[in-house]
């Protein structure tokens, strides 16, 4: 669901060049296509798009994902995050067209990534902010628990995209999701909540 949402988007901003940054890849900076920056995030294969350049920071290096019972590594702190944005800065490398996050697991760096939003979108106004707030999935969350109202109450309102899973979309909107109607409904809350940028 991710990849096809941003691939309409994408296909949708073909003629304006594209610059990523993804707090969950691995090259910090440098020209790519899409289907890189799409392993590099752990995402499926997708049709060529291509991708002036990519600025991915590396968030959390697991051994396996948060949904296993125990998992080892090393999470990213969001003063951390700040210090590769200044970096960043430093070498007037800010403008880029579209941020992606994916799994985070700290609110020290999701509260920065609000601070980066904010950042960047004081140097480019259109930037596009495509959040997939992986937090669970099946009844369990991945994430700390309070990482939830982050999501709810500062993040989604700054998203431009939201692509949630069921289990998310009910944390999100906190609601119950059993029918198709139930999905509908969750989906307006969203739409609602989310800013159009």
């Amino acid at each position: 669901m991710f990849v096809s949402s941003l691939i309409a988007r994408i296909d949708s901003i073909q003629s304006e060049a594209c610059r990523i940054s993804d707090p969950g890849a691995q090259q910090l900076h440098g020209p790519t296509t899409y289907p890189r920056v799409s392993t590099a995030i752990g995402h499926r294969s997708c049709p060529q798009h291509s991708v002036s350049y990519c600025s991915g920071i590396c968030g959390q290096q697991l051994e396996n994902s948060a949904g296993y019972p125990t998992f080892k590594g090393q999470v990213l702190n969001g003063e951390q995050l700040w210090e590769l944005i200044e970096g960043l800065e430093a070498n007037d490398l800010l403008y880029y067209t579209h941020l992606l996050t994916g799994y985070i697991g700290s609110v020290s760096f999701l509260n920065t990534v609000l601070k980066v939003v904010d950042k960047l979108r004081s140097v480019n106004p259109k930037l596009t902010y495509v959040c997939d707030p992986v937090m669970g999935d099946e009844g369990k969350l991945y994430v700390p628990p309070e990482l939830v109202a982050v999501y709810r109450e500062k993040v989604v309102p700054v998203a431009s995209m939201l692509t949630p899973n069921q289990f998310e979309a009910e944390q999100l909107t906190g609601s119950s999701i059993t029918s198709e109607k139930d999905g509908q409904e969750a989906c307006n809350i969203l739409h609602a909540a989310v800013s159009v940028s």
